[in-house]
């Protein structure tokens, strides 16, 4: 076997050098083309699922299974008025509604069929739902003057599938708790 040795001139340590220079550059582009994927920070849930949902179901106003029937997505300008759903321009953002039927509801009061709309742009952190699948919906906040409900990637709304029957288990039994404190009258002491 042949004995290879390298020899490295002064210009060419120039040439292996030079990329340092565009190290901010690749960082800036790099930070702005992922920023879709980090735009949206929540804050998870520590301990078991029990106490994870029991958590959840405490600062929901309403929490129940619902089925998306229709969604809409459109477009808003950055004065907020709505345009058409076709129009795609890198300074509108994205709204979508969703009109759900209820098929299950632990906590809350809703009508049977209720919708939601969100925000799907930087940091607002929207939840974007697909017609026709089922969902666990963790509201915080609604309906709005408008008739809307939220919904958000921070809280525990997920598609129903066979991971979350053990979650279902659990609002269940949280549902019946909640009731019966409702229903509990408190006696205070009369002097």
């Amino acid at each position: 076997m042949p004995n290879l040795a390298a020899t490295v001139q002064s210009n060419d340590i120039h040439l292996i050098m030079r990329p340092q220079r565009y190290l901010p550059l690749i960082f800036i582009v790099s930070f702005f083309s992922s920023a879709h994927a980090v735009s949206c920070s929540c804050i998870h849930e520590q301990g078991s699922l029990e106490e994870q949902v029991t958590a959840a179901f405490s600062s929901a106003s309403n929490v129940l299974w619902a089925k998306a029937e229709s969604t809409q997505e459109m477009s808003f300008d950055q004065q907020g008025s709505n345009t058409s759903q076709t129009k795609k321009n890198s300074n509108l953002g994205q709204m979508q509604r969703t009109q759900f039927v209820a098929v299950e509801s632990w906590k809350g009061s809703h009508p049977k069929r209720f919708s939601t709309e969100v925000a799907l742009v930087c940091c607002v952190c929207g939840y974007r739902f697909v017609k026709d699948k089922e969902y666990l919906l963790y509201l915080h906040s609604g309906p709005n003057e408008d008739g809307y409900y939220r919904a958000s990637v921070c809280t525990r709304t997920k598609p129903i599938n066979s991971t979350t029957k053990q979650e279902i288990e659990v609002l269940r039994e949280l549902s019946l708790a909640h009731e019966e404190k409702k229903r509990t009258p408190t006696c205070h002491g009369t002097r």
